[in-house]
């Protein structure tokens, strides 16, 4: 079985002002995306 938690290509997690970020990595690159989007993709 594969460990999907290190082969994902998608984060989100607090800054240090308590504010969160998401990430997703497209072609090897992090795009700072807004949580609707996010939201979206997490659950393709």
């Amino acid at each position: 079985m594969q460990n999907w938690q290190k082969d994902r290509n998608d984060r989100k997690f607090k800054t240090s002002d308590g504010t969160t970020a998401s990430i997703i990595t497209v072609d090897g690159v992090d795009v700072k995306v807004c949580d609707e989007v996010y939201a979206v993709y997490a659950q393709s």
